[in-house]
C-alpha cells in the first residue's frame, strides 16, 4: 500500500513538473501558467480556481438561507 502511494506521488510530481516546464498551459481567465484542467478541456490557475470555489460556496449558503 505504501509503495503504491509512493509511486502515485512520484507520478503527480512529474506530471506537475511537465505542466509547469514543458507544456505550460495558460489560464483562460488571466493567462498565467495553470495546473488545473476543467471538464471542457480549458485550463485554470490555482488562484481563479480558489475564487470560483468561494463563489460556489457563497451561492450554496444563499440558497440554503432562502430555503429556510
Amino acid at each position: 500500500m505504501k509503495m503504491k502511494m509512493f509511486w502515485n506521488d512520484i507520478e503527480l510530481f512529474f506530471y506537475d513538473w511537465y505542466l509547469l516546464h514543458i507544456k505550460k498551459p495558460k489560464c483562460f481567465i488571466c493567462g498565467r501558467i495553470s495546473t488545473l484542467q476543467n471538464y471542457d478541456g480549458s485550463w485554470i490557475c490555482d488562484y481563479h480556481a480558489e475564487v470560483m470555489n468561494e463563489m460556489g460556496l457563497e451561492r450554496e449558503s444563499r440558497e440554503e438561507q432562502l430555503n429556510d
